[in-house]
């Protein structure tokens, strides 16, 4: 991203089973925009928060 000249943003990735790292999106700006969850009419943050919540809660409950 600071190559780029971008002071934010996000790299998706996924590391290979031979240890190498695969870029494959590249976003400047976020998916997560207002305009854009009022456009769907959904509230992401909070769907994220409950989804890693729940994430959670499953490795808390294998964990013993």
């Amino acid at each position: 991203m600071k190559a780029a000249g971008h002071s934010s943003g996000s790299v998706e990735y996924a590391n290979t089973k031979d240890g190498r790292t695969a870029i494959y999106d590249i976003n400047a700006n976020s998916n997560l925009r207002e305009p854009i969850a009022e456009a769907f009419g959904i509230k992401p943050f909070e769907a994220v928060v409950g989804f890693l919540l729940e994430e959670l809660k499953a490795v808390k409950l294998s964990n013993g």
